[in-house]
């Protein structure tokens, strides 16, 4: 099983997200997602939100809840995404990895509006990109789960 976590911050009405602005392979140029990554040994849920959003935007933030977990299988593996509201209260410097780096991988405050556009059209790449598919339907079901909660 793999585990992840992601985080949803919204301030002032944006929402900050993830973008990859460069080809990774043919499929991935201009792929957004929530802030966070995988689950390290014996690391809770909660300490692996707090470095994955510091390494990948800068900032320090406190978990105000956990609202969805997401359990799926995709080629055999099961993989189980849980999914926080948090809060910025500080500010650092960002540590990307050479292959988040080498993607352009870039934090980047977006709208609700445009973020449900964009993610409610996660079936149009079924047939073109399998992970973008999956990685727009687990967005789009966060944030309704998110909204439906509020």
């Amino acid at each position: 099983m793999k585990n992840t976590t992601l985080c949803y911050i919204i301030r002032d009405g944006q929402w900050l997200m993830l973008h990859r602005i460069k080809k990774q392979n043919d499929l991935n140029e201009g792929k957004w997602i929530g802030v966070g990554g995988k689950i390290e040994e014996n690391e809770s849920p909660e300490e692996c939100l707090l470095r994955e959003v510091r390494e990948e935007t800068g900032y320090v933030v406190r978990p105000v809840r956990k609202f969805l977990t997401i359990s799926e299988y995709y080629e055999g593996v099961r993989y189980l995404s849980h999914y926080f509201l948090c809060e910025v209260v500080g500010e650092g410097a960002t540590e990307l990895t050479e292959e988040e780096r080498a993607t352009g991988l870039e934090a980047a405050w977006e709208n609700a509006d445009a973020l449900t556009e964009r993610f409610s059209h996660y079936a149009d790449f079924a047939a073109s990109d399998e992970e973008k598919r999956g990685i727009y339907l687990r967005e789009w079901t966060a944030m309704q789960a998110l909204s439906d909660g509020e």
